[in-house]
């Protein structure tokens, strides 16, 4: 099994848990160890502020493979799904979120395990999401991929 495939792994497991302090970094930071990577305090500043870095810097979130984590901050996302219905318009925004990508769908959609994600209380068990990032708006999301320690 390759490192990725082993963070994955290791994320997949905690799927609908609540890991360390429910927080968005604590998924991905418990993902990573676990695994035997570097997790972001081996690279730098950990509070509760900072734009963690968690590996290798990746160009963009088109090269994102599952194991990947990424790191958002500013991020709004605004996209639209035709319905025979009508059009509906969703928002998403991440002001400063973790998440591990599990698969790449194609097409600027990558599924990924997050918690924490709205920071609303009761949220702060790791489920899993579609993310469009075809349809960033603003912000920037970075993406890292794990390194052994």
């Amino acid at each position: 099994m390759t490192l990725s495939q082993d963070v994955v792994s290791q994320a997949e497991t905690r799927r609908g848990t609540r890991v360390g302090r429910g927080e968005c970094f604590d998924l991905a930071d418990e993902s990573l160890r676990a695994a035997g990577a570097r997790s972001a305090a081996d690279y730098g500043t950990v509070n509760a502020t900072a734009d963690y870095v968690w590996g290798a810097l990746q160009t963009s979130t088109a090269a994102a493979l599952p194991g990947d984590i990424l790191q958002f901050r500013n991020v709004i996302i605004e996209w639209t799904r035709a319905d025979p219905d009508g059009d509906y318009t969703f928002l998403e925004e991440f002001p400063h979120h973790t998440a591990v990508v599990i698969a790449a769908l194609g097409e600027g959609r990558l599924r990924i395990l997050h918690q924490n994600w709205n920071q609303t209380s009761g949220n702060e068990i790791v489920n899993e999401h579609v993310l469009r990032t075809h349809g960033k708006t603003q912000g920037t999301i970075w993406v890292y991929r794990p390194e052994a320690r």
